[in-house]
C-alpha cells in the first residue's frame, strides 16, 4: 500500500517470515536528496484490517472518518490521528462503530488518521488516510485599507 502526501510516502509491504534485507534505489533528475525515516518491520497479523477509509463532514476544526468493516466482525476499532508533520499520534480511542468523529483540529492543516480492528486483545494492522481540514471562514464584509 502507498499512502501519498506532498511531504512523505508510506509504503506497506507483506514479507514472508525469515531474514529481511532492505535496499533503496533513488533516481532523479535535478534532485540529489533522499530521506528515509521511521523504518520498521511490524509483524503482520492474520487479522483483517478495516478498508475503504473515507472522509466526510470535513470542517475547519473537525471531520468524520468512516471505513468498511472486515469480514470477521471485530469487538471494536482503535483510532488515532496526528498532524502529518507531527511526531506523536493522539491517544488511542476505541469505538464500536465503523466511523470516528474528530474534533479540536486546526484549520487548513494536513492530518493522518489510522485505525485498526480489535479482536479480544488482538489487533489488525493499521489502515491509513490523509486529509486536510478546511480553512476558517472569514466574516463579511471584508475591508482592506491598503495602509
Amino acid at each position: 500500500m502507498l499512502a501519498n502526501n506532498s511531504d512523505w510516502k508510506l509504503f506497506e509491504r507483506d514479507f514472508p517470515k525469515g531474514t529481511k534485507y532492505v535496499a533503496s534505489r533513488h533516481t532523479s533528475e535535478g534532485a540529489y536528496e533522499l530521506h528515509v525515516d521511521d523504518f520498521s518491520f511490524i509483524a503482520n497479523t492474520a487479522i483483517e484490517k478495516p478498508t475503504e477509509l473515507t472522509m466526510s463532514e470535513l470542517t475547519a476544526s473537525g471531520a468524520t472518518v468512516s471505513w468498511t468493516a472486515p469480514a470477521t466482525q471485530p469487538t471494536g476499532y482503535a483510532c488515532q490521528y496526528k498532524k502529518v508533520n507531527g511526531e506523536t499520534w493522539s491517544d488511542e480511542t476505541v469505538v464500536t462503530t465503523t466511523s470516528a468523529n474528530l474534533s479540536g483540529l486546526s484549520a487548513n492543516t494536513p492530518y493522518s488518521f489510522r485505525v485498526r480492528a480489535v479482536y479480544d486483545g488482538s489487533y489488525s494492522n493499521y489502515a491509513y488516510i490523509d486529509f486536510t481540514t478546511d480553512c476558517e471562514a472569514q466574516p463579511l464584509p471584508f475591508k482592506e485599507g491598503f495602509e
